[in-house]
């Protein structure tokens, strides 16, 4: 008597059961292992082959966000210290949305901090997360940037305020890059609400 066939992960091409299809696989950026971080130059080969894109594109995305929505981004904060140098302390609106704008939307102050593949409601996509070293000490603003596997921005987010935090703590904390999940301690700090 021969035993039934148990569908098992490890079934070969000749199985005959019907198989579940899988959900959509994370992408794959081929990402070196290393003890050292990758620098945002260390990576831009691997963003370039798996997505179709450079960092300054991922950037740019974010920058023409900050552009278009500064005064929303501005409402909650009440200061902000250009290169953290408080004898330049930014405390009213328009200064600090001209800044925004300006100097601190320079493609040179916007850091990745961290990339991870991700997959949400069978979307693979890779987020990308920046900080702006122009503002306070260079932990304060932040920008997210979530690219397709067809290398195609589907969400940008950028902010400094506390609301902006308030959003972050209510998403999953598995899908934040960890500093995020870390950096929300240091909301109120440098003279921000």
């Amino acid at each position: 008597m021969h035993e039934e066939h148990q569908h098992s992960e490890n079934c070969g091409e000749h199985c005959n059961h019907d198989h579940e299809p899988k959900g959509p696989e994370p992408i794959n950026l081929n990402l070196p292992k290393t003890k050292k971080p990758l620098t945002e130059r260390g990576v831009e080969k691997y963003v370039k082959a798996a997505l179709g894109i450079t960092v300054a594109q991922v950037k740019k995305h974010l920058r023409d966000y900050v552009s278009a929505n500064a005064e929303k981004l501005c409402e909650d904060i009440v200061s902000l210290a250009p290169y953290d140098d408080y004898s330049k302390l930014l405390d009213e609106t328009p200064d600090i949305v001209k800044f925004f704008k300006g100097e601190m939307n320079k493609a040179k102050n916007w850091k990745l901090k961290s990339l991870e593949s991700k997959v949400q409601e069978d979307t693979p996509f890779v987020a990308f997360s920046f900080v702006n070293k122009a503002a306070d000490d260079g932990s304060i603003v932040k920008g997210f940037v979530f690219i397709d596997h067809e290398g195609q921005p589907m969400h940008v987010i950028a902010d400094g305020s506390s609301k902006f935090f308030d959003e972050v703590s209510s998403a999953p904390k598995a899908a934040l890059p960890k500093e995020v999940r870390n950096d929300r301690k240091t909301e109120g700090k440098n003279g921000k609400k």
